[in-house]
């Protein structure tokens, strides 16, 4: 919840940084940087003082405020806010972080050429219930490169990662294949996953394109298995099985 982050912001915090970046004004309820206090050439005057982690997000903030080219207006804002709330209410957050993210960074935009390249070759992963990042947006890398692989992991968790006791998730998983009886989990899909991941990168050998990593049944989106998981995070945890 937006309670237990580390760098607490609500909704309407946003908005109110928001209105102080397109106003020039200070707003109540904003504490960041208003683009008034940024001189002609984007070097900050003494007098401000930029908190860098307003939000938590100051460095996908230089990013993408410099890789994109347009910028939502104050009124631009609400008005997505307004049409996805009903749509999207769970990504609603992450998108209104990149939305403040793009519209006040105090910087003229140097968008990137579109990427993609006929000879690079990576290995491209997708994970079906990733909620930070979609999985059409590994799909639509793929191809941008199509010299690449695009690898699935049916799991959910942000990215690909081996479980923490991957040494121990391997060898029981071994020990139930000599038994005749194996035992395939969320984890072991990791573990074998993430065995492709290394083979790439020490040999340079592409898993064939299309490859899916399977999980270890059908995935429990359960409110339950939420509050699960939100406990592991709160002890700083992984969430990815």
């Amino acid at each position: 919840t937006l309670k237990e982050r580390k760098n607490p912001a609500s909704p309407a915090t946003a908005m109110a940084c928001i209105e102080q970046a397109f106003s020039g004004e200070a707003t109540p309820g904003c504490p960041g940087l208003s683009l008034a206090s940024v001189g002609s050439k984007g070097e900050q005057k003494d007098s401000a003082k930029f908190p860098p982690t307003t939000f938590g997000d100051s460095l996908s903030a230089a990013i993408l405020g410099l890789d994109t080219a347009g910028r939502l207006g104050e009124e631009d804002v609400v008005a997505w806010w307004r049409a996805r709330g009903a749509v999207s209410p769970i990504a609603l957050w992450r998108g209104l972080l990149y939305a403040i993210d793009v519209g006040t960074w105090p910087a003229v935009p140097k968008p990137m050429p579109p990427i993609g390249s006929g000879r690079v070759r990576p290995l491209i992963i997708g994970n079906l219930w990733d909620p930070q990042t979609a999985y059409e947006s590994a799909q639509e890398m793929a191809t941008m490169f199509q010299q690449g692989s695009l690898v699935t992991w049916q799991g959910y968790g942000h990215c690909l990662s081996p479980p923490p006791n991957a040494a121990e998730v391997r060898q029981s998983f071994e020990e139930s294949v000599k038994r005749g009886e194996p035992e395939y989990t969320d984890a072991v899909g990791q573990v074998l996953c993430s065995d492709l991941v290394w083979k790439y990168f020490v040999k340079g050998e592409l898993p064939r394109a299309g490859h899916v990593c399977t999980g270890g049944g059908p995935i429990d989106l359960s409110g339950k298995r939420a509050e699960q998981l939100q406990a592991v995070t709160r002890k700083g945890g992984r969430t990815t099985q």
